[in-house]
């Protein structure tokens, strides 16, 4: 008998459109599930939340389902520095990562990974923050594939609106804002050792692992200007697919 992420896997598989092998980005759904590139926020309340839905497809299919899988995230604001509303360090705890995402969007893991975040200022400027997310998987199914065919989500970021207004409000909710997934690393084990494949591209269409926030324009980082340019770990890197972590 087939298990229940088994049958899930093929369901999604039958109905995802064609695309090429990498990353996907979208506010409130993943790329098959209608997720969309910009979300906007009036900024006038503490309740509610935006999602964040990070996903890929593989170039190949897979017999096997790997137990190690981390996600990069970067995040730029319009201005010099960082927007506190961003930062973890005064709204960290409006930030959940979680690799349980709901229909239509399926993660291998299926929330059943053990799972870490770290975040920092981005070297590359004092108004950009990395996010990096790992999730270890050390009970597997024994029968399960992974299709080129699907889209696998990896992580959905929950932002709350939490400390937007008031007194002990963190400023910068409606300074634009440009995120970008800018790779995806799948290891053949749960230690993270012996990664299989590495996707650094936009795979749904032009630019689909980017996303913006309160329409992010006026985003610089260093040179680079605009987005999913001012984020990209490497702007040489769209279009390319990498089987090792090199």
């Amino acid at each position: 008998m087939r298990s229940p992420l088994f049958s899930l896997a093929l369901l999604l598989v039958a109905a995802a459109p064609s695309h090429a092998a990498g990353l996907g980005l979208r506010w409130h759904s993943c790329v098959g599930g209608g997720g969309v590139a910009n979300a906007s926020f009036a900024c006038d309340t503490n309740t509610g939340s935006d999602t964040l839905f990070a996903s890929y497809q593989i170039p190949y299919d897979l017999s096997y389902m790997p137990t190690g899988y981390e996600a990069v995230i970067d995040v730029a604001t319009a201005g010099e520095t960082l927007s506190p509303w961003w930062s973890a360090t005064c709204r960290g705890a409006s930030m959940t990562f979680t690799e349980r995402l709901p229909f239509p969007c399926f993660s291998p893991g299926g929330g059943a990974g053990v799972q870490t975040v770290t975040s920092f200022i981005s070297p590359r400027g004092p108004n950009a923050m990395r996010f990096v997310f790992r999730s270890a998987i050390f009970n597997p199914p024994r029968m399960y594939a992974m299709y080129h065919e699907a889209e696998y989500g990896i992580v959905m970021l929950v932002l709350d609106h939490a400390k937007t207004v008031g007194p002990d409000a963190c400023g910068g909710c409606s300074t634009p804002a440009c995120i970008v997934l800018n790779s995806i690393t799948i290891f053949g084990y749960s230690n993270f050792t012996y990664p299989i494949l590495r996707l650094t591209t936009a795979g749904f269409g032009p630019e689909s692992n980017s996303v913006t926030w309160q329409s992010g324009a006026g985003v610089q980082v260093g040179p680079a200007i605009g987005c999913p340019a001012a984020t990209s770990t490497r702007r040489s890197a769209w279009g390319e697919v990498k089987a090792l972590y090199r």
